[in-house]
């Protein structure tokens, strides 16, 4: 992500690039970067003339000259393996949990097996009609194995089917035994009851 007062207007821009190859381009589509920055609508009169243009293609040195630039090497929804002396493991988690965003994760021993699993819940519908809405998740049960390696359990066995945004989950302990509660954005919560192995 490159930040920078590109027009010098005195408002800050964020110009989110990805690579292709060795190159990166903008990510943002041409009528939006000229809504941004109205000065570039002389330069790119046309979507044709906007095609295949990397970010110093677009602007002059001088106009870079000031930038910030934010890199992200991972993207994968992973976790955090604590060694115990200090130092994390970062691992990605399972192909099942790269599908969507996700924004509720609850760690808990859902199996009573001893082990730790993980819940996960997300998905996104605000987004721009071009990229289309991320909406392919409806949660995930990864069992853990207690060495750090979750298992990705299809809903089919685990019973997870949560439509939505998910926003949060949390386990409730009672007597009767623990109820997942899911928030959902702009909808109704879901509430789920942990099954014993």
């Amino acid at each position: 992500m490159y930040v920078n007062d590109f027009d010098q207007n005195g408002t800050i821009e964020q110009i989110v690039c990805t690579y292709v190859g060795e190159k990166s381009y903008p990510m943002v589509l041409r009528h939006d970067l000229v809504a941004q920055i109205p000065p570039l609508k002389k330069k790119y009169l046309k979507y044709e003339s906007y095609k295949n243009q990397t970010l110093t293609d677009i602007f002059t040195p001088e106009q870079l000259k000031n930038q910030v630039v934010l890199n992200a090497y991972e993207l994968s929804t992973s976790v955090a393996i604590n060694d115990g002396h200090g130092k994390f493991e970062l691992k990605p988690l399972p192909g099942e949990a790269q599908i969507s965003p996700v924004y509720g994760i609850e760690v808990h021993d859902f199996d009573s097996d001893g082990k730790q699993d993980i819940l996960l819940g997300g998905n996104l519908y605000s987004v721009r009609p071009e990229v289309g809405r991320y909406d392919a998740s409806f949660g995930l049960y990864l069992k853990g194995d207690g060495t750090g390696n979750f298992t990705a359990i299809p809903s089919i066995h685990s019973g997870i089917k949560i439509d939505g945004e998910v926003r949060d989950i949390i386990t409730l302990h009672s007597a009767k035994g623990d109820i997942i509660l899911t928030s959902r954005n702009n909808d109704t919560m879901v509430a789920l009851k942990a099954q014993k192995k």
